[in-house]
C-alpha cells in the first residue's frame, strides 16, 4: 500500500509556465544558473540555485537559503506563482524523441519512504543531502519534485488517458526539446485508492532531493514543528512508461598502462572486435571503447556473466573486470581522472573527449527499469551513476508548500 495525497500546488499561469520553468539545480553549474536568469531573472534557477545572485559565494552558505526564502516571497507575492484554491493530483506529461512519458503530481508519504515502501536505489552524498535539507527547511517549500516509478497499473492508466481526453491544459510548451504538457487529474480519489494497491514505488531520480525531504521531517518531527513536511513533493512514472539512457565512463588517462597492456587485458574477459565506427553498444553485456582514433566492440564472456541481478549489471561488470581489474580504480566516485557522461550527450561528445584530450572512453548499454525495480526492490544499491533518466523533470511547474 502506498500513500499518496493530493496537495494546492503553487504553479505558474498558462503564458508564464515557460519562462519559469528550468531544469533541476543538479544539471547545471552556479555558472550556468548565472547565465540562465540574466537573461531570464523569472526563470525558477534563481531560487533552486540562489547562490547565482551573488558574484563569489559558497553554494552552502546561509545567505544563499535566506536569498531563495526571499525570492520565493516576492514571487509569490508577484503572483507568478499561485496556490490553486482546491487540492487536487496532477498529471505531468513529456514528450521527446517520439517517446511520451506520462506523470503523477503528487505528495508521497515521508512513512513510506522510512517504512521501505519507497525503494532506493543509489548512496547519497551528507554534503549534498546538508545543502538540500538546508534549502527546503529554510524556505519551506519542496520545489524539485522526485522522479518515482510504480508497477504499471490498468486503473491509473485508464484515469490518466481520461485526463488528457478532458483537455484541461494547465500548460503547453516546448523547452530543450521536449514537449512538456499539464492537467488536472479528473479523479484524484480515484488515483489515491489505486496506488492503495501498490505495493512500493522506486525511485528513479532524485535520491538527494527525497533524503533531504526526510531529515526535514524527521527534524519537525522532533521539534514538534507543525507543517506539512511528512509528505513531499514527487511525479510518479509507470516504469513501462520512461526513458533509460546509459551512462557512459570517460578515463582521462590509461594510469600508466600501455595501449597493448590494456587490450591484452580486457580479452581476458570480453570478445574484442575493432570496428570502422564508434557506435552505440546494440545490446546487454556489450561495450563500445574508444581509444586513439580507433574504436571498439567488447562482448562479455559468458563464464564472467552472472545470475545475480546486481553483480550482472554491465556497470557492474565494467566496475570489477575494467576500472577496477585493470586500472586499479576501486571507488569510482573519488577517482579525478574519470568522468561519468550521461548519455543525453552522445557518442560523439564520448569522441570528442578523448580526441581531444586523450584516454579511453566507454560506450554503455542502458540499464533496464526492470532492473533497476530488482535491485532497489531486495533493498542493494547499484553501482554510482548506473541510469541516466531523459527527459528531465523541470522545475517550477509544481511546488509544494510545507
Amino acid at each position: 500500500m502506498v500513500k499518496l495525497r493530493s496537495f494546492k500546488a503553487f504553479r505558474p499561469s498558462f503564458d508564464d509556465a515557460e519562462i519559469i520553468a528550468e531544469l533541476p539545480y543538479d544539471v547545471m553549474s552556479t555558472d550556468e544558473a548565472r547565465e540562465i536568469i540574466k537573461v531570464n531573472p523569472r526563470s525558477i534557477i534563481g531560487i533552486d540555485r540562489a547562490e547565482a545572485h551573488f558574484d563569489n559565494i559558497e553554494y552552502n552558505d546561509p545567505a544563499v537559503y535566506k536569498k531563495a526564502r526571499e525570492l520565493f516571497k516576492e514571487i509569490i507575492k508577484s503572483g507568478e506563482l499561485k496556490q490553486d484554491e482546491d487540492s487536487s493530483i496532477y498529471l505531468y506529461v513529456q514528450e521527446f524523441k517520439g517517446k511520451t512519458q506520462k506523470g503523477i503530481v503528487a505528495l508521497s508519504s515521508a512513512e513510506d519512504y522510512l517504512n521501505k515502501k519507497i525503494k532506493v536505489h543509489e548512496k547519497t552524498i551528507a554534503e549534498k543531502e546538508v545543502d538540500r535539507t538546508n534549502h527546503i527547511d529554510i524556505t519551506g517549500y519542496h520545489l524539485g519534485p522526485i522522479f518515482l516509478l510504480y508497477e504499471t497499473n490498468k486503473k491509473i492508466e485508464n484515469i490518466i488517458n481520461e485526463t488528457i481526453k478532458n483537455d484541461n491544459v494547465l500548460f503547453d510548451f516546448e523547452k530543450n526539446g521536449v514537449r512538456n504538457t499539464g492537467y488536472k487529474i479528473i479523479d484524484s480519489e480515484g488515483i489515491i485508492e489505486a496506488f492503495n494497491e501498490i505495493e512500493n514505488t522506486y525511485i528513479a531520480d532524485g535520491h538527494h532531493r527525497s533524503k533531504s525531504a526526510i531529515n526535514v521531517y524527521l527534524k519537525d518531527r522532533e521539534n514538534n514543528t507543525r507543517r506539512e513536511s511528512d509528505y513531499f513533493l514527487s511525479v510518479l512514472f509507470s516504469k513501462d512508461d520512461i526513458n533509460v539512457m546509459a551512462y557512459n565512463r570517460y578515463l582521462r588517462s590509461l594510469k600508466g598502462l600501455k595501449t597493448e597492456e590494456v587490450f591484452d587485458a580486457l580479452r581476458k574477459y570480453y570478445e574484442v572486435e575493432e570496428l570502422k565506427e564508434f557506435t552505440e553498444p546494440g545490446q546487454k553485456y556489450e561495450l563500445s571503447v574508444y581509444h586513439d582514433k580507433k574504436s571498439y566492440k567488447l562482448t562479455l564472456k559468458d563464464e564472467y556473466k552472472n545470475s545475480d541481478v546486481l553483480k550482472d549489471l554491465d556497470v557492474s561488470s565494467l566496475q570489477k573486470y575494467v576500472l577496477n581489474g585493470i586500472f586499479g580504480i576501486e571507488d569510482p566516485t573519488v577517482e579525478d581522472d574519470l568522468e561519468f557522461v550521461g548519455g543525453i550527450r552522445g557518442i560523439n561528445h564520448l569522441k570528442t573527449l578523448v580526441d581531444k584530450n586523450g584516454g579511453i572512453a566507454f560506450s554503455m548499454y542502458p540499464t533496464s527499469a526492470e532492473d533497476l525495480l530488482s535491485v532497489a526492490g531486495r533493498g542493494d544499491m547499484m553501482p554510482a551513476k548506473s541510469t541516466w533518466f531523459e527527459p528531465k523533470l523541470l522545475n517550477g511547474l509544481f511546488v509544494h508548500e510545507m
